[in-house]
């Protein structure tokens, strides 16, 4: 799999714009009072993050500015507070590198269904499942070769055998 090319950084007049070529989704956050939104960052293999959560920057970036700044918590969580709807791209700084999570902020009961009450930022490597879907495992090329050979007869025995019945001659060898 290709890896998507890494974001440029472009400051113009004090304003960093962030231009990231890999696809993302938006996602709906609703915020309670006050325009708090709540979110949390959590390990991607479901594992725990001894130390790893806790003190992690995460910033709030709205049309190149950034708007709010805050840590997480022990456990992963963080509260940005007083913000008004709309899109924004959250970023945690998780080692020296940048998850960005583009989300759209709505209040509560504006929000559309499928809005979540907070968001949360999956850190660490990605867990990959599914790596062989063949119901063959075949591990090497003469593997590959009989059963394609296997295959072949499987399809050609039953053809040969048809079309001699139809000349009323029947081959030597099936």
């Amino acid at each position: 799999m290709a890896a998507h090319p890494a974001p440029t950084h472009q400051t113009v007049a004090g304003v960093t714009r962030i231009h990231d070529p890999a696809p993302q989704f938006v996602e709906d956050v609703a915020v309670g009072d006050n325009g708090v939104l709540r979110g949390r960052v959590f390990e991607t293999a479901g594992g725990p993050l001894p130390g790893r959560k806790a003190g992690l920057t995460v910033k709030l970036i709205r049309r190149g500015k950034t708007v709010a700044v805050t840590t997480t918590g022990s456990q992963g969580q963080f509260s940005l507070q007083n913000l008004s709807e709309g899109r924004y791209l959250l970023v945690v700084d998780h080692r020296g590198t940048p998850i960005r999570r583009p989300c759209r902020v709505w209040n509560s009961p504006l929000a559309p269904p499928q809005a979540r009450r907070e968001i949360r930022v999956p850190i660490g490597d990605p867990a990959v499942r599914a790596q062989n879907l063949s119901p063959f495992p075949i591990m090497s090329l003469r593997q590959a070769a009989v059963v394609t050979g296997i295959g072949a007869g499987a399809i050609a025995a039953p053809v040969i055998y048809h079309n001699a019945r139809i000349d009323n001659r029947i081959p030597a060898t099936l």
